[in-house]
């Protein structure tokens, strides 16, 4: 079903890509400060006229990316006060610490190209990607999850208002037990996991994506030591919510016993992102 975009979303769209070219244009004369003036105050406009003034601002000015916006309208500042190439640098360090969660979701929009997709699935290729953007996604959803938790915990020890005008008392109940709830947030240094590795520095695998890189079936899993680590998308030091998860050198392992060596195994990967594109 197509996006359906009302008509001062589509001047906005328009002003974002005329922003992007004039940006593209000035670097390509080098760093031209009138052409990339325009275009980011063009991209601005245009991305304030798509999502609303209200969410952009509420973007920028989140409590996790003042820096990054700081940095980003910081080169804009130093772009337009005759500093192109200093400003420019400070610029796309921003973009990146502020749009750099939406770039897995472009990379995988770009595989489902036939050339493109074709070349960012070699293996080589593949492993880079995934192992600097998708741990960067995780390291942003952590600090995220971080802050959010922070929150619930300093709102559940605030206590509840007392109602002073009531006058009958509660009776109280010697025998029983004062039933405390506690909340118990991941702090950034705790080790609670059973395994010295981090699923985050890509040590460890989890079964569909074993399946997925390594192609293979669940019973080829069933043989290998099992662990736990906690997911890095949740801050509470819970046992259920816990990843089950195996040592990526034991799955490779088990997957060149399966597949005779890495070179057939790199063949079928090969083999099968080929007929996902004929489809």
């Amino acid at each position: 079903m197509p996006i359906q975009l009302s008509d001062f979303q589509k001047i906005g769209l328009g002003l974002s890509i005329f922003g992007v070219g004039f940006i593209f244009l000035g670097m390509i004369f080098l760093f031209d400060k009138g052409l990339l003036a325009v275009g980011n105050i063009l991209f601005l406009a245009g991305l304030s006229m798509i999502i609303g003034f209200e969410r952009t601002f509420r973007f920028f000015f989140q409590r996790t990316k003042i820096k990054a916006t700081f940095l980003f309208f910081g080169g804009i500042a130093i772009v337009l006060f005759g500093w192109p190439l200093i400003g420019m640098i400070f610029e796309l360090y921003g973009f990146f610490l502020l749009f750099g969660g939406f770039i897995p979701i472009a990379i995988n929009f770009l595989r489902r190209l036939p050339i493109i997709g074709s070349i960012l699935l070699l293996p080589g290729i593949r492993q880079v990607v995934d192992s600097s953007f998708y741990r960067y996604r995780y390291d942003l959803l952590f600090r995220q999850n971080v802050n959010s938790s922070s929150k619930r915990t300093h709102s559940t020890s605030t206590p509840p208002p007392s109602n002073n005008n009531s006058n009958q008392s509660v009776p109280l109940d010697k025998n029983a037990s004062t039933i405390t709830t506690v909340l118990k947030v991941r702090p950034c240094n705790t080790n609670v996991h059973d395994v010295p590795e981090s699923y985050t520095d890509n040590k460890l695998i989890t079964a569909v994506r074993a399946m997925h890189e390594y192609l293979l079936s669940p019973s080829a899993l069933e043989t290998l030591q099992q662990y736990k680590t906690r997911s890095p998308y949740t801050d509470v030091a819970d046992i259920s919510r816990m990843l089950t998860v195996y040592r990526r050198g034991d799955v490779e392992k088990r997957a060149y016993e399966v597949w005779g060596s890495p070179e057939n195994l790199k063949k079928e990967k090969i083999k099968r992102a080929k007929a996902l594109q004929n489809e």
